[in-house]
């Protein structure tokens, strides 16, 4: 049978073995005694510079989206003038070709 830990001891997480009151709990950060302003100030400019990255990543990803689409678009309309020009070509000669005398 497991014996309770003594009173005043912590538990460790992964082994279940008790520890010193002393030693600090996992996952709670120590307040180092920082001051209030010097945090904020930081994590301002974290949350500045990850705005500023987030619109560039976006710019670059819709520059890349109108690259393609403006490229696929061209290859359409060089499709379509080939087709049309090849169809007048086509009605054309077939229009000659009917008022050709044959000997």
């Amino acid at each position: 049978m497991a014996t309770s830990p003594p009173p005043g001891a912590l538990l460790d997480d992964d082994r279940g073995r008790a520890l010193p009151a002393s030693r600090p709990q996992a996952g709670k950060p120590k307040n180092r005694g920082a001051a209030k302003g010097d945090g904020s100030k930081r994590s301002g400019m974290k949350a500045l510079a990850m705005i500023v990255g987030a619109i560039a990543v976006g710019g670059i990803a819709i520059w890349l989206f109108s690259g393609i689409f403006d490229l696929a678009f061209h290859i359409f309309e060089y499709a379509a003038i080939a087709l049309v020009a090849g169809w007048i070509g086509y009605k054309v000669g077939h229009i000659q070709g009917r008022h050709e005398t044959s000997s």
